[in-house]
């Protein structure tokens, strides 16, 4: 709606309101339905979004009207000359398609849907917690895509009626049982940064991620980890950057004293984890297994080296040559080794040391001498990949200390689908879980899923599955 409009003097408030009836308690119900000049004295140009005032719903306008009164700080009488409204113009602006040239959805959180053959018919549907604005899940010409989980009580519009959004069934496995914890969204673009991407269940095991994402459920009964608990899934994806949370509410810590994310950093890109996200553990195959060593003072337990945080360090007696070794748990083909310094301990892994991959039976597989400076020392395992089981570092000669802030290894990918099993008991025992978040960032056009989300062990009041 277009129009011009003179304001004579200040003080004077004045509405322009659209509505289906002649009715000013059917305006009052509809606050939206209104829109106030600003106080500009003189001639001013307007034009107003008459779809934004009805939240891009289909509405019946037949009606308008006009209201005139005082501001609170202005005198009780307005004067002989009123607000002047003149050309009013109702103008249908050009329809645009739902798809953006490049073929995406115009919508940010709609995802395009093609048919089996790339054609006219491709839709854009709305995504997991938004719904069409005029009802469904498919965005038509005149729809924006409207978030679902806060109900909108306004007499301008009747409720939207269709699914807002699929639950996610999560695996519980104990006692030999298989119960199911059922997961409802309830929080949708909690990353700030750039919010274009969402998630959609394509069934109620699988997750998948699309775009710049942040999105929580919240679980139908509490989940509490004990010393033995996994978390287990599969994970495919597309995209550098993508994490898990596992929190007893939805606040996010930066803090590295609290931490309840896994990030799954990606073999072909350099993105990391950004600061802005919450802080995580990085996933990779030596993360809370078993460790040995020849000697540990106290407070230098070998474990600390495989506690996910490089605050806590492994670190030998003074002995003839020292070793520590952790156990994978499994045959892996291993790739790539990072071994992180204890950094109140420099020199510790500045001298030459000896790295050896072993399989169950302690066969020596690979075996090399490393030397660096560097903080974190990256060892690629080469010419190929190494299935083994044992990762050793070991230092040569009397009166050694051995020192290690933290390792890391990472498996050679093989598969598109990986299985991730995490023992996080030995991270979380204890901890209460509420809420699972999914983060996806630099996801542009990327898509990544998870799928059969599994606690194995720990405790649950949820019942038996039907």
């Amino acid at each position: 709606m277009k129009f011009n409009a003179k304001i004579p003097e200040e003080g004077i408030r004045t509405m322009v309101c659209l509505s289906a009836a002649a009715d000013w308690d059917v305006l009052k119900e509809c606050p939206s339905s209104c829109f106030e000049l600003r106080n500009n004295l003189g001639e001013t140009s307007y034009v107003v979004d008459i779809g934004a005032m009805f939240n891009d719903r289909i509405v019946e306008i037949n009606y308008i009207a006009f209201i005139q009164t005082s501001t609170s700080n202005a005198p009780t009488s307005i004067g002989f000359e009123g607000t002047s409204i003149f050309n009013i113009q109702l103008v249908d602006d050009e329809i645009e398609n739902v798809l953006e040239s490049n073929g995406g959805c115009r919508d940010p959180n709609s995802l395009r849907l093609r048919s089996a053959n790339i054609s006219a018919s491709d839709i854009c549907v709305c995504m997991d917690g938004f719904i069409s604005s005029n009802d469904g899940k498919k965005r038509g010409a005149y729809d924006t895509c409207l978030n679902c989980l806060t109900d909108i009580e306004n007499g301008c519009f009747p409720q939207v009626t269709n699914i807002c959004a699929m639950d996610l069934d999560i695996n519980f496995v104990v006692a030999l049982r298989i119960l199911t914890i059922r997961a409802s969204l309830q929080q949708v673009n909690a990353y700030e940064g750039n919010p274009s991407g969402g998630v959609l269940l394509p069934n109620s095991s699988t997750m998948s991620l699309y775009g710049n994402a942040w999105n929580s459920y919240r679980l139908s009964s509490s989940y509490t980890f004990d010393s033995f608990s996994r978390l287990r899934f599969a994970l495919t994806r597309t995209v550098p950057v993508i994490g898990i949370c596992l929190t007893e509410n939805l606040e996010m810590t930066l803090s590295d004293d609290d931490i309840n994310c896994f990030q799954f950093p990606s073999q072909s890109s350099n993105s990391t984890w950004g600061p802005d996200l919450p802080r995580a553990y990085t996933y990779n195959i030596a993360l809370g297994k078993s460790t040995s060593h020849s000697s540990c003072i106290n407070g230098g337990e070998s474990n600390n080296a495989v506690d996910g945080r490089l605050g806590t360090t492994y670190t030998s007696e003074l002995e003839t040559n020292p070793w520590f070794q952790v156990n994978l748990g499994e045959k892996s083909y291993i790739r790539q080794i990072f071994l992180y310094r204890d950094k109140s301990a420099p020199e510790g892994l500045s001298e030459a040391f000896m790295l050896t991959i072993v399989d169950d039976d302690d066969v020596i597989k690979f075996q090399k001498s490393v030397q660096s400076n560097d903080e974190v020392v990256k060892i690629t395992v080469l010419p190929t990949v190494v299935y083994g089981s044992g990762v050793k570092i070991s230092l040569h000669g009397d009166s050694r200390v051995l020192s290690i802030g933290e390792i890391e290894v990472y498996d050679a990918q093989r598969s598109p689908v990986r299985k991730i099993d995490i023992p996080s008991g030995r991270l979380f025992d204890g901890k209460k879980v509420n809420y699972v978040t999914f983060i996806q960032e630099n996801g542009e056009a990327g898509v990544s899923q998870f799928y059969n989300l599994t606690f194995v062990y720990g405790s649950s009041e949820v019942g038996d599955t039907p």
